[in-house]
């Protein structure tokens, strides 16, 4: 029998991820979902912590999909996403879709090309109580470049069964911005209030989150299936 250590508050599920890449090539990887990470607050991209700036929340409840657009300290490789996601329900998997964006403070929701997207199948997905994690290996991982001006990147979440209410996105509701480099968007493509962010932390390669021992991973049987479309 393979046992956790009961100190640890982190849970993770391995998982295979399947990533086609532009003129329909395939690389494969494997990713873990963690649950409950701690944020990496020297990482390119770090918005804030909700739970230290009077937290509130939004469902993530098909059909809904909220959004947080961020700056790119730097130019780097994306090892890992965390992002504050509480999920009281496993009852569906969730679609995670990073793009370009000309104004990160603009006042209502307008993608531009989509630079990659991550498909957590419902097996692979955990309960957690403030955010989860995704590290990502191999032909998974995507550059990010420094945010210039008003340029930037937005994340969208989705649910993707279409049906199901996964938990809920906690945000800032201080009253004070916590954040500039980037704004919640609603279900309805406009802000949520100028004041308010998601938790959104994207870890270089090189600092993965981190997850339980290879040995527990290797123990743990067909937990699920994990995608990644990558584009241009």
């Amino acid at each position: 029998m393979i046992q956790q250590n009961p100190k640890s508050t982190q849970r993770a599920a391995a998982a295979i991820c399947a990533v086609t890449l532009l003129g329909g090539g395939m690389s494969h990887g494997a990713i873990t979902v963690v649950a409950d990470p701690d944020y990496d607050t020297g990482a390119p991209v770090f918005s804030t912590d909700p739970e230290a700036n009077s937290p509130a929340s939004r469902g993530l409840a098909a059909p809904r999909q909220l959004r947080m657009s961020f700056q790119p300290t730097s130019t780097f490789d994306v090892g890992s996403i965390v992002f504050s996601l509480a999920t009281s329900s496993t009852a569906s998997g969730i679609d995670i879709e990073i793009f370009e964006v000309a104004d990160v403070n603009s006042t209502t929701w307008n993608p531009g090309t989509s630079v990659a997207t991550i498909t957590i199948d419902q097996a692979s997905m955990l309960t957690s109580s403030q955010r989860l994690g995704v590290n990502l290996t191999d032909g998974d991982i995507f550059t990010l470049s420094e945010g210039t001006g008003t340029a930037g990147y937005g994340i969208q979440f989705t649910v993707a069964d279409g049906a199901s209410n996964l938990g809920l996105m906690r945000h800032t509701n201080s009253g004070t911005d916590h954040y500039t480099g980037g704004v919640f968007y609603k279900e309805d493509g406009n802000i949520s209030r100028a004041d308010r962010d998601l938790g959104i932390n994207l870890i270089a390669a090189t600092n993965a989150v981190p997850e339980p021992s290879t040995a527990l991973l290797g123990g743990i049987a067909l937990l699920g299936f994990a995608a990644r479309r990558r584009r241009s």
